[in-house]
């Protein structure tokens, strides 16, 4: 994890996060630097929203994937899975507006594009995400 530019707090955040979750964070410099932004540009409650999101998004992609495209209420799972999509990809596009260009572009074309490398890149940030929400619903801080 390339985590020079992130807070101190971050990092060992991310590092907690990691042993919560069991398992290393697919893209955990990324997840520092959006949380980082989140806090400076007074931000947070966008945060808690995409992560939010993110959650419900892995959920309802494990249950599409369990169920399969013939399952029952599929078709439904499957729309609000869409939607949800959306909207996140909304959010992270809206949090990201305000960094500098560099940083922005790299983190739109890496994850916003709409390739299947970049959906599946997508996937694994909110897989991380997802984690963070679990956190909050622990009722721990974030720093």
């Amino acid at each position: 994890m390339n985590t020079h530019s992130l807070r101190p707090e971050t990092v060992k955040f991310l590092e907690e996060l990691g042993t919560y979750a069991k398992k290393e964070l697919q893209h955990a410099n990324i997840l520092g630097m959006l949380i980082d932004h989140a806090r400076q540009a007074d931000r947070w409650p966008a945060m808690e929203e995409i992560s939010f999101y993110a959650k419900f998004i892995t959920k309802a992609h494990d249950l599409m994937f369990r169920i399969g495209r013939d399952g029952e209420g599929y078709d439904k799972i499957s729309a609000e899975f869409e939607k949800s999509a959306t909207t996140v990809q909304s959010r992270l596009k809206e949090l990201v507006s305000s960094m500098p260009q560099d940083r922005r572009t790299n983190f739109e074309e890496t994850f916003l594009n709409l390739d299947q490398g970049s959906l599946t890149r997508l996937m694994g940030l909110l897989n991380d995400l997802a984690w963070v929400k679990n956190w909050m619903v622990d009722g721990r801080e974030i720093p």
